[in-house]
């Protein structure tokens, strides 16, 4: 991704390099906040109202007040165009704000609001698509966490997860909860496919609710595949017939190798690939400007 030209900072569009937060902000501090990233398509954001919910959803789990979602929306539109990004993965990004008194929520000012924009590298998607290799991690996700499934901005063990793939030359890390099972990767939620059945965490274990996980179930169920929301414990992971991850930015990206065992055959199946088709049709069909053609198989 290129670096960021602009951003939207508190209701105006400045200059990345000019943007400054407070060193007293509340998010800065402690991790006090929550985000959304969202992906651009033809310079429109998929699923923004999916998004906004769930940002609604972490807002309530930790009593931050929002803007107004249509002046979000308009400064997404105005970054957009401003940095010329018709594909692109934005953020939006809520803090508390500054405290008045240390530690004392009911202190808080205005909260911060930050809109980021950067480009997506056009290779990236056909990389990903050939399939990634991932690792075990030694961090931990707690299913019994009092904001399991609140997208907050502290990511401390996703970062430290996600450093442990890089260390190991890998693309991501599957995190397990404190009875060992697999729940999710790092930045990405986790999907197995057995004997022709999709099998996923359920978001009682503790995941994030991911919102391409949402849209990939939908379009499973759409097109008749069999759906079971179970635990998995590493080894059936491992056993897999199939392996895929889904997220906002890598969509549905196949897993072809856990550590230096292939996954199957090492390359991706044909249940993961079927998916990810069916996720870029929905993807257009949301995306696609009015009174446009639905692009042909060869341009997906």
């Amino acid at each position: 991704m290129s670096a960021p030209i602009h951003v939207h900072w508190n209701g105006r569009l400045v200059p990345a390099d000019e943007a400054m937060v407070s060193v007293f902000d509340a998010g800065f501090l402690y991790g006090d906040g929550i985000y959304e990233t969202l992906r651009i398509y033809r310079g429109c954001p998929f699923g923004f109202d999916r998004h906004w919910r769930r940002l609604e959803h972490g807002a309530r789990g930790v009593g931050l007040s929002l803007p107004a979602r249509d002046d979000v929306r308009r400064g997404l539109d105005e970054l957009l165009r401003a940095d010329d990004l018709p594909s692109a993965v934005a953020r939006i990004t809520i803090t508390r704000g500054r405290l008045a008194r240390r530690l004392d929520l009911s202190s808080a000012g205005r909260p911060s609001v930050l809109v980021t924009a950067e480009a997506i590298d056009p290779g990236a998607d056909d990389a990903r698509a050939r399939g990634v290799r991932v690792v075990h991690s030694s961090y931990v996700r707690p299913s019994d966490h009092s904001l399991a499934g609140v997208k907050s901005t502290n990511y401390q063990v996703s970062l430290l997860a996600r450093n442990e793939a890089r260390e190991q030359g890998a693309a991501e890390v599957l995190v397990p909860n404190q009875h060992g099972h697999v729940v999710e990767a790092a930045a990405a939620n986790v999907f197995v496919v057995e004997g022709g059945v999709l099998v996923t965490p359920p978001l009682r274990s503790g995941i994030l609710g991911g919102i391409t996980r949402e849209v990939v179930l939908e379009v499973a169920g759409d097109a008749g595949l069999p759906l079971r929301q179970e635990t998995l414990a590493p080894e059936r992971v491992e056993a897999a017939d199939e392996v895929f991850l889904t997220g906002t930015t890598i969509e549905v990206t196949p897993v072809v190798t856990i550590g230096d065992r292939p996954v199957a055959a090492g390359r991706p199946g044909p249940i993961t690939l079927d998916l990810r088709r069916r996720y870029r049709e929905r993807v257009d069909a949301e995306t696609r400007p009015s009174g446009s053609e639905a692009p042909s198989d060869s341009t997906r």
